[in-house]
């Protein structure tokens, strides 16, 4: 259940605010609860460890895309 996983992965950020892993999660979970503008934070937060992510940069586009907002997208 998403309740207990999320305060899992909450406690283990506490631990390691930097941990990608834990980050993208948080982010898979919120946008699953469609809660988009809490994955955005995840996923930007992915970014600001690792510039490079692939997968963060992807999400990221797709939920910009998916709000109707091309010019962040690109």
């Amino acid at each position: 259940d998403f309740g207990n996983a999320e305060k899992s992965f909450n406690k283990a950020l506490e631990l390691e605010p930097e941990n990608i892993d834990v980050l993208s999660n948080l982010a898979i979970m919120a946008a699953k609860q469609g809660n988009v503008d809490q994955a955005k934070d995840y996923w930007a937060k992915v970014l600001a460890v690792n510039p490079d992510n692939l997968k963060a940069i992807v999400q990221l586009y797709q939920i910009e895309l998916a709000l109707g907002d091309e010019e962040k997208a690109l």
